[in-house]
């Protein structure tokens, strides 16, 4: 049967910008700064902005970045705060998808290197033949 739903939803990306910006508003307001009114927007609207998602993401990575030890313990590890949970929980999944990446590019770039070295020790002929049958699969 058909969804007969007057409203699409929202896609993941459209979900985590609303999420992000409104970690961000209640940071900003729990630090007493002012927050940009896309920001603002973004954290009310249903489908969040999706197109500035990585904007927010930077965003607050760098304000949490820039909190001290106290600020940092009194802001996101509130335990009396839902908003301050979620902010915590955010933080740790993007800090871990962050080194998860590292860690990516870190073990192509040693295979990338030895792949190099490998290819140093090998005849030119040799070299020709792996980069046909490469090109063949």
């Amino acid at each position: 049967m058909p969804c007969n739903s007057e409203h699409m939803e929202p896609s993941y990306d459209e979900v985590e910008s609303r999420k992000v910006c409104q970690h961000i508003v209640y940071l900003y307001e729990k630090l007493g700064l002012p927050v940009v009114p896309w920001i603002k927007k973004a954290a009310e609207d249903y489908y969040g902005d999706p197109r500035r998602l990585g904007e927010a993401e930077k965003i607050l990575i760098n304000k949490l970045s820039d909190l001290n030890e106290t600020e940092f313990d009194a802001v996101v590890y509130n335990a009396r705060s839902k908003k301050a949970r979620a902010l915590a929980d955010w933080y740790e999944d993007i800090t871990e998808r962050i080194q998860d990446e590292l860690e990516r590019v870190k073990l192509e770039a040693e295979r990338k290197k030895r792949a190099e070295s490998l290819l140093t020790k090998m005849r030119a002929e040799e070299v020709e033949i792996l980069r046909d049958y490469l090109k063949e699969n």
